[in-house]
């Protein structure tokens, strides 16, 4: 675990504003990217996970529907390791 020394308590209290706004901002976008994959995996009738793995195996094409569903699956996965990250920072005295 890294360790960040800060003895300004205003910037302790500025840092964790700033950590907390993007913890907010990265739980909306979740929200908003899953809304995403819903209306893909409606359209064609297949979980995110399992078009996901297809489309790694090259079964699914390369039309762009598939290719913008394809990054938003990686958008995700991003968005959530980011989100774990942010979610283990801890303030100590």
């Amino acid at each position: 675990m890294e360790k960040i020394k800060i003895n300004n308590s205003h910037s302790k209290k500025l840092l964790k504003s700033v950590l907390d706004r993007e913890l907010n901002i990265i739980t909306t976008s979740i929200k908003l990217s899953e809304k995403k994959l819903k209306s893909f995996e409606k359209t064609y009738k297949i979980s995110s996970n399992v078009f996901f793995e297809k489309y790694k195996s090259g079964l699914m094409g390369d039309d762009p529907e598939i290719m913008l569903w394809a990054a938003e699956v990686q958008i995700l996965n991003r968005l959530k390791a980011d989100q774990k990250h942010l979610a283990g920072v801890r303030f100590v005295n």
